[in-house]
């Protein structure tokens, strides 16, 4: 049977769960990863697929020396990926997110 010109056909589906608008914006821009607990363990996966990382914040709230455990893991993966994780990225990796800015 031919479809009649009237009627919509569809040509293609997108079924991916990343818009090709947030992969434009990621490859460009960076990401920005926002994490609960305290091994930078998604940090660090984000980098070793290859993204590259504009901002990285922890939300959870940590003692004192695990927050200071956590910050050298950020240097460290600083060291190894630093064309990926931005030097702007591992600023303030404990401190709050931005609230007067668009994330």
């Amino acid at each position: 049977p031919q479809v009649a010109d009237s009627e919509p056909r569809i040509l293609s589906l997108d079924s991916s769960l990343a818009s090709r608008h947030f992969l434009d914006k990621a490859l460009t821009e960076g990401l920005m990863v926002v994490e609960f607990g305290a091994r930078a363990s998604g940090l660090e996966a984000c980098l070793r697929e290859g993204w590259c990382i504009r901002d990285y914040y922890v939300v959870t709230e940590l003692p004192p020396a695990a927050a200071t455990r956590l910050t050298d893991r950020v240097r460290q993966l600083r060291l190894l990926y630093p064309q990926q994780l931005l030097a702007r990225a591992t600023l303030h990796p404990t401190g709050r997110l931005p609230t007067l800015e668009p994330l």
